[in-house]
């Protein structure tokens, strides 16, 4: 299992060009793109770090007219609830929009808040107000680059795709040899599915939330309202019968 610990990029990038005989160094900026679409690619969602718009962690999202602007490193979603704590869930009417435009109001009793999202914007079934998001954020140093997991597997993969990266830009300008590029597009393929693996084993702490929440016969209705704070809580059933 990933922890929250990452390393610089800049390690990986001396990495690569210390490994790899490249007569043109890595670009800093061509690293950190790739390194960024090797971790999209693998998409585990333990490398990334959770962030809460909550006014300390992040900033609250005003919404003004109807819809607010996403965070710039969002990457997904976790839930979201509104400034005294009403959870959110998200649209599926098909005029969601319609419901908080002057003149045009809910008729059909509806009084649950929902969003829906659209061209880096959230948009609540209300006007005004405040959003608390939950929600899974791009790890980035104080220049703005990517952080990778400080896990082998993973610093391993970044590193070979940055590398396989590099040698097909110059391969394209003929300044680097096609046997080797095929052997470093080998061990980028190796590298990125061992990667992909090495988040699945969860450690005892997370076996004992999955073990509890497998075990429930049912989950309470109020969960997603708690966020989802006691779903994986050992279930207690009480026999109320009284015998005689």
């Amino acid at each position: 299992m990933l922890t929250t610990k990452s390393v610089s990029l800049d390690s990986i990038i001396e990495s690569v060009n210390r490994d790899v005989s490249f007569s043109i160094p890595v670009d800093h900026y061509d690293a950190a793109e790739w390194a960024g679409d090797a971790l999209d690619l693998i998409k585990a969602p333990m490398q990334y770090i959770r962030r809460v718009t909550d006014g300390n962690d992040a900033p609250i999202i005003d919404i003004v007219d109807g819809r607010g602007e996403l965070p710039c490193d969002l990457v997904s979603i976790i839930q979201t609830m509104t400034c005294d704590g009403k959870a959110l869930r998200y649209s599926t009417n098909s005029f969601h929009n319609t419901m908080v435009s002057e003149g045009c109001k809910d008729l059909h009793c509806s009084s649950e808040a929902t969003y829906i999202l659209n061209n880096s914007y959230i948009f609540p079934s209300f006007s005004t107000g405040g959003l608390v998001m939950s929600y899974l954020a791009f790890p980035t140093d104080s220049n703005g680059m990517p952080m990778i997991p400080d896990n082998g597997a993973f610093k391993q993969a970044v590193k070979s795709f940055i590398a396989e990266r590099q040698a097909f830009k110059m391969l394209t300008m003929d300044k680097f040899n096609p046997n080797t590029y095929q052997m470093l597009l080998r061990d980028r393929d190796w590298y990125m599915g061992k990667a992909q693996n090495a988040h699945l084993i969860p450690n005892r702490d997370k076996t004992e939330s999955i073990k509890n929440q497998m075990l429930r016969l049912f989950n309470p209705h109020g969960d997603h309202q708690n966020g989802y704070a006691s779903t994986s809580s050992p279930m207690s059933l009480r026999n109320t019968t009284n015998y005689r």
